[in-house]
């Protein structure tokens, strides 16, 4: 394992455990996380936390452990992009957004990453 690699895995259990303090089981699971880089989990949990009712950036910074700079800039995108309106509330279209990650990682199914461990009948074989 490189280093880099124990980082990832590390702000990967970050951003599950601030997922689930905002009530977002499914999205807190941390190996389904993993497919999310930073900046996707960060809007995830920024996404969360005004579904549960936070507004302005020093609430939603502190509930979420991101720093008030980051917290801006994604409040700032979200507006541009009508997740948010202009009083700081989530959207139809945000809660959209974060109903279609829960289900995009519902969706993905683990794969096996070698040929050996799928089987397949001698018949099916060419």
């Amino acid at each position: 394992m490189d280093f880099d690699a124990l980082f990832h895995v590390n702000d990967g259990i970050v951003f599950a455990d601030r997922l689930a303090a905002l009530g977002q089981p499914t999205l807190s699971d941390p190996e389904l996380l993993s497919h999310f880089d930073d900046e996707a989990s960060q809007a995830l949990l920024v996404l969360s936390a005004m579904a549960r009712g936070l507004r302005g950036v020093s609430k939603i910074s502190v509930r979420t452990g991101l720093g008030v700079v980051v917290a801006q800039n994604l409040l700032d995108v979200f507006q541009r992009i009508g997740w948010i309106d202009s009083e700081g509330a989530i959207t139809e279209s945000g809660l959209i957004e974060l109903k279609s990650a829960r289900q995009s990682i519902r969706l993905r199914s683990p794969l096996p990453e070698d040929r050996i461990s799928v089987y397949f009948p001698t018949s099916l074989r060419g």
